[in-house]
């Protein structure tokens, strides 16, 4: 029941933009929204806004690893309402 609650109900903030982490020896890299954040030593080194689909999904593939299929790359960018 949490995992659909998470995936599909729409009071979730699960579903409501991207977020990704990854934690690394020395580091901690997200995606919050449209925000790339690095984090040494638990203060944040490095903030990035994200400006296109193509800058997050390279991001996603070069950074954490994550190929984003065709049909998925244009709902990854999100401009702020």
């Amino acid at each position: 029941m949490p995992s659909f609650y998470c995936e599909k109900h729409p009071d979730s903030t699960f579903n409501k933009f991207i977020k990704v982490s990854i934690f690394m020896p020395d580091s901690d890299l997200t995606i919050v929204g449209n925000t790339f954040n690095v984090y040494r030593g638990g203060k944040m080194v490095e903030r990035r806004e994200l400006q296109t689909n193509r800058e997050i999904v390279t991001l996603l593939k070069d950074t954490f690893g994550i190929q984003v299929p065709d049909s998925y790359q244009d709902f990854l960018y999100r401009q702020e309402e």
